[in-house]
């Protein structure tokens, strides 16, 4: 998961906000990420959840990290292994762009 607000050097935004537009997110991306092949729990309280390819989404770098990203709008394109857009980094699953996020506490590590 990528941090728009502050980008990794290099991060080519404007191809990032591009793909997003085209996608239909509401509002620029401020965060880039992928979805795993197996859904993770969200929440301590309830099971597992299938992301539905958009709306509002948890990004996390793992399971158990201590913070995570609330995305109240989120598209996504295509899985497999893919470069995410903008960006030099290969991923698997599928690619979401995420606006409106926050960082947040993740229950399912406390």
């Amino acid at each position: 998961m990528i941090n728009l607000d502050k980008p990794p050097v290099g991060t080519n935004i404007d191809a990032i906000n591009r793909v997003a537009a085209a996608l239909g997110l509401p509002g620029a991306p401020n965060r880039l990420g992928a979805v795993c092949q197996t859904p993770e729990q969200t929440d301590a309280e309830h099971g597992v959840v299938n992301y539905p390819g958009d709306g509002p989404i948890i990004l996390r770098n793992t399971g158990s990290a201590l913070l995570q990203e609330y995305c109240t709008n989120s598209v996504s394109e295509a899985g497999g292994t893919a470069p995410l857009p903008g960006t030099n980094i290969t991923t698997r699953g599928l690619v979401v762009f995420g606006s409106g996020c926050v960082t947040q506490p993740n229950p399912i590590a406390m």
